[in-house]
């Protein structure tokens, strides 16, 4: 990084480089370039022997310190980025930061039946119409069909266990599908997947949540909510 020189003599002079060179000196190990430390050395080595007929001017100043807070947002920025790579003794108490949350996943499927079912889905439609929910095999085959009956326009959250006929449903995990229209017309709807945050696998390496009974990588969560007061009492 260059900085601006002060015309202040040889003293000055003298001084900056004597410190440029207890800097390097007392480095812990080999840099690429100037770090932060060295460039405040200089920074008051320059203050303290400026020459006081010619002292050093406000803007040169000002863009010395300009420089220098860059450099320290730079290295705060690298430092984070590095934290990111490096696996942190305090990733299972982030982890339990998200118990109860709702979260949005990835995959596409469902768990019907049982205590840890994971039935909760978000519809968004451009108008509101009846909706027809479907529960699908492995294969992508229609095994159970839930009426939603009518939904409201934009992103409106259903519980399926709520609807008729899901109490029939044999407890397992399905694909799911929505769909508008009519036998010979049925469109597509948009829908996303939410469960809640019941537990934290730490059994592996990484921690894993566990929605609806499965365990799910936090790499398929695409969405993280705090459930509002009426979801939390119902």
């Amino acid at each position: 990084m260059a900085i601006p020189q002060i015309d202040g003599g040889s003293q000055a002079a003298a001084a900056a480089a004597e410190a440029a060179a207890s800097a390097a000196a007392n480095a812990a190990k080999p840099k690429s370039g100037m770090g932060h430390e060295e460039f405040l050395t200089l920074l008051v080595a320059q203050l303290e022997n400026q020459d006081p007929l010619n002292p050093m001017e406000g803007t040169e100043f000002a863009a010395q310190l300009a420089q220098f807070s860059s450099l320290e947002q730079l290295m705060q920025i690298n430092e984070g980025i590095s934290g990111l790579k490096t696996p942190s003794t305090s990733a299972p108490a982030t982890f339990a930061s998200l118990l109860g949350t709702e979260v949005a996943l990835r995959d596409p499927t469902v768990v019907m039946g049982g205590a840890n079912a994971s039935g909760l889905v978000e519809l968004n439609l451009g108008n509101a119409a009846a909706v027809r929910i479907e529960l699908l095999d492995g294969k992508g085959a229609p095994i159970a069909v839930l009426e939603a009956g009518q939904v409201g326009a934009g992103p409106q959250q259903i519980d399926l266990a709520s609807l008729p006929g899901a109490a029939a449903v044999a407890p397992g995990t399905y694909g799911i599908r929505a769909t508008t229209g009519d036998e010979q017309t049925r469109s597509p709807v948009p829908l996303r997947v939410f469960g809640t945050v019941t537990g934290i696998d730490l059994s592996a390496a990484e921690p894993k949540l566990v929605v609806g009974g499965r365990r799910v990588e936090m790499s398929d969560v695409i969405e993280i909510r705090v459930p509002d007061e009426a979801s939390a009492a119902a």
